[in-house]
């Protein structure tokens, strides 16, 4: 009879295996702790396109090897419909299907890139998109780039509710839902639904700040996107659509090779 316990090398082997496949990729000022914290304003501003989507399908692929220095690394491909456009426009018209690194290598391992939110099919957002196909998530902030549309409000990427002031400042409400569990329930408070009510974090709204629902905060975008326009005192530069990405086409993600050694001395310094 054959054993399937793994031997605690073998164990320890794949362990260091899948932290050395995560570390390697996952250089650089990725993880959400070093990403600049960014209002509504920020958002709008940097965004080549925003919208209200909704997620129509999950794709993984692996980066191909074409020329020296290619990597094989996992992307997860998610393409939306694009059910209302507030700046911006897709080249796939009312679909987007945007490029993010992460994700299975179909051998067993997963790379995760903090700060990348992950998608599923059904999930409602407002997207604030740039530099799809050429950045490692091309949302602007990382995570900061999706608001949740989730039981008729808005959350952040933890699930927490957001307060706008017709200004665009965002501030988090202390109201959580469960964004990881279909149909979204609400979050139990810290300490059970018997904890004392002084015991809980206390909020309050900035004086003027809403709870929006979807209608709210698309109206607040695009009266943003409109008062931007107006401030620039000249026409907006004609942008191009948004690339709408193929999942099924290859890529490359080239690294850098370190340069040659060279046999010349170092010059001396005077």
């Amino acid at each position: 009879m054959l054993s399937t316990t793994r031997s605690p090398l073998r164990s320890r082997r794949a362990r260091l295996a899948g932290l050395a496949f995560l570390s390697l990729f996952s250089s650089g000022p990725l993880s959400a702790s070093t990403v600049e914290r960014l209002g509504l304003r920020e958002l709008v501003s940097r965004a080549e396109l925003i919208a209200e989507t909704e997620v129509l399908a999950v794709e993984h692929r692996v980066s191909s090897r074409v020329e020296p220095g290619d990597e094989e690394v996992p992307h997860t491909f998610v393409t939306f419909s694009i059910d209302r456009l507030v700046k911006g426009s897709s080249s796939a018209g009312e679909r987007l299907t945007l490029r993010f690194r992460g994700g299975p290598d179909g051998r067993g391992r997963v790379l995760t890139v903090p700060g990348t939110p992950r998608f599923h099919v059904g999930d409602r957002d407002v997207l604030f998109v740039e530099r799809n196909g050429a950045s490692i998530c091309p949302l602007v902030g990382f995570e900061q780039g999706r608001l949740r549309l989730v039981r008729g409000g808005v959350v952040d990427a933890l699930g927490y509710e957001l307060w706008l002031s017709p200004r665009g400042e965002m501030s988090r409400g202390e109201r959580r839902v469960d964004v990881r569990r279909e149909g979204a329930p609400p979050v139990t408070p810290k300490g059970g639904a018997s904890a004392r009510a002084d015991e809980r974090p206390r909020f309050s709204p900035p004086a003027g700040a809403l709870a929006p629902d979807d209608d709210g905060l698309i109206t607040l975008l695009r009266a943003l996107v409109r008062e931007a326009e107006v401030a620039a005192a000249e026409p907006a530069p004609t942008v191009a659509p948004t690339p709408s990405l193929d999942a099924s086409a290859p890529f490359r993600v080239s690294r850098r090779l370190p340069a040659p050694p060279t046999d010349d001395p170092p010059a001396s310094r005077g």
